[in-house]
């Protein structure tokens, strides 16, 4: 049997007000969520699932550090591994974000992934559509050149791989659910930057996207990717 992971991803350009904090909220302690995946392992034993079960999760940072207003942004549509993502959220703690050297409440998000497969591609056939509706993708705009520098900063992580041209992009995976692409220099795209993460119920596969652009967010829409990454 594979080993249980839980990835955490948070995207704060994306979970930020239009007047944003002058810092972002810091984690403090522990945020992985060990319990939670020791009661995974024993329900997919049980019940016999598997696949990848990734629950995206809009909660409010307050002055205090603590969660807010916790509620599920995008279902695994697994109601168990949903509920044990928020009860791992839940607890967790942040020094607050500041503005003005005074620590505000700040909107933030993460995703919270449980998996038995972290290898495993998504297929063409899989893909929810609905769950990649333009109302699920979110985008900010940047200069050319803070784009060029977040794709360096992101292939020189410590979880990139060489990056593989798909279509008018080249992609790298990060982590074990989610994908970081940018537009090819010299195509129309360019500069585009793409954030993919997969949510699934283990037969159906849903995908959430992040576009950091130098224009309109929606003339980067729709997407269209081959090797791994489904068509929208």
């Amino acid at each position: 049997m594979k080993r249980f992971l839980v990835g955490l991803m948070l995207w704060p350009w994306m979970a930020l007000a239009d007047d944003p904090a002058d810092t972002t909220p810091a984690a403090r302690g522990s945020h992985l969520c060990m319990r939670a995946l020791n009661q995974w392992e024993k329900w997919m034993t049980a019940k016999g699932v598997h696949g990848i079960r990734a629950v995206k999760l809009d909660f409010r940072v307050g002055v205090d550090g603590n969660v807010r207003d916790l509620v599920v942004g995008i279902s695994s549509e697994d109601g168990v591994a949903d509920a044990l993502a928020l009860e791992c959220v839940r607890d967790w703690r942040y020094s607050p974000a500041t503005k003005r050297g005074a620590p505000v409440e700040v909107p933030w998000t993460a995703t919270v992934s449980l998996s038995t497969d972290e290898d495993r591609e998504p297929r063409d056939a899989e893909f929810d559509a609905a769950a990649s509706s333009a109302q699920a993708q979110t985008c900010k705009i940047l200069s050319a050149a803070d784009i060029e520098k977040r794709w360096l900063q992101t292939v020189s992580g410590p979880h990139s791989q060489n990056p593989r041209a798909n279509d008018a992009f080249e992609c790298i995976k990060s982590g074990n659910a989610d994908r970081v692409c940018r537009a090819l220099p010299g195509t129309t795209l360019y500069p585009t930057l793409v954030d993919s993460t997969f949510y699934s119920t283990g037969s159906t596969l849903k995908i959430g996207v992040a576009a950091v652009t130098a224009g309109d967010c929606n003339t980067i829409l729709p997407l269209s990717f081959k090797d791994g990454l489904p068509f929208r």
